[in-house]
């Protein structure tokens, strides 16, 4: 309603009845209504975070975790306990798996005596047990778990911050806005790489500046993939500041220069001014959108057209053309993949001619073939 379409598609896995809602009031009645707007934001918000775990579920966990995961989602209390209507096959299409898979993890599950199969229906028997199965082992590695680096306080960088306001999302808003958001807001500096927060209730609502950071999700055993990465003029953990939460940690991929904004005061601003509460709100909705098609290309892109795509989101401009300071470890690690896959994968793209290697340096020579490249497997995407 808010990005005026959805990248994904809608089915009834049961008999439903609706309400059909009219979008173009309900959008009327955002634009006056703070705190109708303000629970629309906080819903998509609450989205975004469900996105984004269901994109490390799916990259990081088993499929016996995954197939814990939904039939604890799909089951339907009745009188004789649990039940899911479902079958192998509906469930492999439910996880992105495929049915032989699926199979042998729901035997794995009946012998343990956490369900019980009669025909198309699948009877939880240990809910608890189940739970413990979905859930595994702890979801964040150990460099998650340190603490985040200290920020360095940048003294009389009030120009930048406005300037920063005025390209981002904000820009438009009054100068009541900008002025209480920014007025007694400090401007901080982090290295490259440094950890700037490390997901949980730990995030920090920034507007930068200068530099990119990235938002990842980390597996017990190390792996990582970029969920979002966020440059000049951008906001970031705003989805956070409204679940008072993140799933993923936040790193500076070079130096970056932002805002740190208040919280508690954003929150206050956005229950009272409906015009920002619908900027806001819109600006989720495009999060969600991009965080299912970053599932969408994470599940059934190939490693080739994902490291095409963060090579054009990492590029930086330079007098000489766009350049990546990257190497195969940094990348592998963007994606979620490992090493030597992204190495035959930049092999490729340099025999092509798409890109040049030099050192922790990857030259992009011809955008075009790189952007239609990342485009080829899903073809429903622009990269800018």
């Amino acid at each position: 309603m808010l990005t005026h379409g959805s990248p994904s598609q809608l089915e009834a896995i049961a008999d439903t009845e609706v309400s059909l809602l009219n979008p173009t009031t309900f959008r009327g009645l955002m634009r006056t209504r703070p705190e109708l707007t303000y629970a629309v934001a906080v819903y998509l918000a609450e989205s975004t975070y469900e996105a984004v775990l269901l994109l490390e579920h799916n990259l990081f966990r088993s499929v016996q975790q995954r197939v814990s995961r939904h039939l604890l989602e799909m089951a339907s209390p009745t009188t004789d306990g649990l039940v899911v209507q479902t079958d192998q096959a509906a469930l492999a299409n439910a996880i992105g798996s495929v049915r032989e898979v699926v199979a042998r993890a729901l035997q794995k599950l009946s012998d343990a005596g956490a369900i019980r199969r009669s025909r198309r229906q699948i009877w939880i028997e240990d809910p608890t047990l189940l739970r413990t199965i979905a859930a595994g082992r702890d979801r964040r590695s150990a460099a998650e778990r340190e603490a985040p680096v200290a920020a360095v306080p940048v003294p009389g960088a009030g120009v930048r911050s406005r300037q920063a306001w005025s390209q981002s999302i904000l820009g438009d808003q009054d100068l009541q806005v900008r002025d209480a958001l920014l007025g007694d807001a400090a401007v901080v500096r982090y290295p490259a790489g440094a950890q700037i927060s490390r997901g949980g209730d730990s995030y920090r609502v920034l507007l930068v500046h200068s530099g990119r950071l990235r938002a990842k999700v980390t597996a017990w055993d190390g792996r990582e993939v970029t969920v979002r990465y966020v440059t000049a003029g951008q906001f970031a953990a705003l989805p956070a500041m409204l679940t008072h939460g993140a799933p993923s940690s936040m790193e500076a991929v070079t130096p970056v220069e932002a805002t740190l904004l208040d919280p508690a005061l954003f929150r206050r601003l956005l229950r009272t001014r409906a015009d920002l509460a619908y900027e806001v709100a819109v600006h989720l909705a495009e999060l969600t959108y991009q965080s299912v098609l970053n599932l969408e290309e994470n599940l059934f892109g190939s490693v080739q057209a994902r490291v095409c795509r963060h090579l054009l989101e990492m590029a930086v401009p330079t007098v000489n053309g766009l350049v990546v300071h990257a190497d195969q470890a940094d990348l592998a690690n963007a994606i979620g993949s490992v090493r030597e896959v992204v190495s035959r994968a930049l092999k490729k793209l340099a025999d092509v001619g798409t890109i040049r290697r030099y050192r922790r340096q990857i030259w992009i020579e011809d955008p075009r073939s790189l952007r239609a490249l990342a485009e080829a497997d899903l073809g429903t995407r622009s990269y800018r």
